[in-house]
C-alpha cells in the first residue's frame, strides 16, 4: 500500500509574525487565527492547512 501523506501545517521562524502573516494572509487569501498575538500567528484555510509564523528574535533571513 502506498504511504499517502498530507500536509496539514508548517511553521517559519520570523522577527515578526502579524506582521509576516498579514502578507501571506493578502498574498494567499487564508483567514487569520483568531489566537494570534505577537509571538505567534496563524493563518488556516478551510481544508485544514494550517501555516504559522513564530517569532525567533534571532532570526536571520536566508541570503
Amino acid at each position: 500500500m502506498p504511504l499517502r501523506m498530507k500536509l496539514r501545517a508548517t511553521t517559519l521562524d520570523c522577527p515578526d509574525p502579524l506582521a509576516l502573516s498579514a502578507f501571506y494572509q493578502q498574498a494567499t487569501g487564508l483567514e487569520p487565527d483568531l489566537k494570534s498575538d505577537a509571538d505567534f500567528a496563524g493563518l488556516t484555510c478551510e481544508d485544514g492547512l494550517s501555516i504559522g509564523f513564530q517569532r525567533a528574535d534571532d532570526h536571520q533571513a536566508p541570503r
